[in-house]
């Protein structure tokens, strides 16, 4: 039962990897592609080495239930001798032990001899005692099957026939008895899974790796074109925090958290939102606060204290502070850097002003991270503009910098 769960297990992991690697090649995965793929990968790693492990286990289990009655093994006709024809090692091993597959000659005492095959773990100690042309004590778990089952420590009559048999270990050759497995069953006597319910698995899996992005798929389905909709989906990754009336949402819920309105600085990272805010009202030390999915939370000291002297030139009032500004920039920025925001990281930082160009209290600085350039720009509490540099070749932002030498 255990290895047929872990088969299907094994099904559905294969599934959701398969489905991971679709939706990376497609554009449409909410979750980071190198953690989806690790994750599912990895699943299906450890549930392929579990499916190994318990089939190779499967023979010892079925030889532990097999030996656990031999006198009534014994009064059916069960026991016999069976010469060693070969042995040779299956690479799997259990417990730092090979597990080997034997080739024997069995003489049952109710039937023919007849050849068979048969899988052990050997020791070391056993494999002086299985060479080939050794007799050994085997058992019948159903004495209509030709599956044997290696005695290690058999009766002391049967380890004495082995030990002086002659007839058993003459014998060159018999025919071999072949038998289907049990029906529902496997050779090593485990359930046999329906091909289709493998499939189902797969199935499942794959769907609870796609469910996330169900509405692009929808979407994508209905006739919408690829490009516009993972187009939309990197808008709305750096629009979350950057959407109107956000940023003030944004404050008031670190506000809240903190106990305080008093900062020294606040960033706005599309997705999130970070600040250094007075530790309590009148504190003389600052603490850091974290927003994400709608919720703030103290995170700790903020990691450089500020000094006494400098708090009271760095600390403004974000209640009262106008930060509409932070949508109205983010919204400039494309045609004034020449850069995709959609292929950028970008982060706004209000702070005390420190450049001299700016004439109010606060200003904006916008920071622009692309994939081929990179860009600054500076605006007051109003959201004018008064300084910027970088940007792509051409853009109001190089031809700025190359203005001002």
């Amino acid at each position: 039962m255990l290895w047929s769960v872990i088969r299907l297990l094994l099904a559905a992991s294969v599934g959701a990897l398969g489905a991971s690697v679709a939706l990376a090649l497609l554009g449409f995965d909410q979750v980071p592609t190198e953690t989806a793929v690790a994750v599912t990968g990895s699943a299906t790693a450890l549930f392929f080495a579990l499916v190994v492990m318990v089939g190779a286990l499967a023979p010892s289990a079925q030889t532990s239930r097999v030996l656990r009655d031999l006198d009534a093994a014994d009064r059916e006709d069960r026991i016999a001798l069976a010469q060693v024809l070969f042995i040779r090692e299956t690479g799997t091993e259990i417990n730092d032990r090979p597990l080997c597959e034997l080739r024997l000659l069995v003489a049952p005492r109710d039937r023919d001899p007849y050849t068979t095959a048969a899988r052990t773990v050997v020791g070391v100690l056993e494999a002086a005692r299985l060479l080939p042309g050794s007799v050994q004590v085997v058992v019948r778990a159903n004495a209509a099957r030709p599956e044997v089952v290696l005695v290690p420590d058999p009766p002391e009559p049967w380890a004495l026939q082995a030990r002086s048999d002659t007839r058993v270990r003459s014998m060159t050759s018999a025919p071999e008895w072949v038998e289907p497995p049990p029906r529902g069953r496997t050779r090593a006597g485990l359930v046999r899974i329906p091909a289709v319910l493998f499939v189902v698995a797969a199935l499942l899996g794959a769907g609870a790796r796609a469910w996330p992005e169900r509405v692009q798929l929808q979407a994508w389905a209905a006739g919408e074109p690829r490009a516009e909709l993972v187009g939309e989906r990197a808008s709305d990754e750096y629009l979350t925090v950057f959407e109107p009336g956000a940023a003030r949402t944004v404050a008031d819920d670190l506000v809240a958290a903190a106990g305080v309105s008093q900062l020294t600085s606040l960033s706005f990272y599309g997705t999130y939102a970070a600040a250094d805010a007075l530790t309590s009202p009148g504190a003389t030390t600052t603490d850091s606060f974290w927003w994400s999915d709608g919720v703030a939370e103290r995170r700790g000291p903020t990691l450089i204290q500020p000094t006494a002297e400098g708090l009271p030139a760095a600390l403004f009032d974000v209640s009262t502070l106008d930060l509409t500004p932070v949508q109205l920039l983010v919204d400039q920025t494309p045609a004034l850097t020449g850069i995709d925001l959609a292929a950028a990281d970008v982060m706004v930082l209000v702070r005390r002003a420190t450049n001299a160009a700016v004439t109010t209290p606060t200003e904006f600085a916008v920071s622009v991270d692309g994939d081929y350039h990179d860009a600054w720009i500076t605006a007051d509490a109003t959201g004018a503009v008064v300084a910027m540099e970088g940007g792509a070749p051409g853009s109001p932002a190089a031809l700025a910098a190359q203005a001002n030498g």
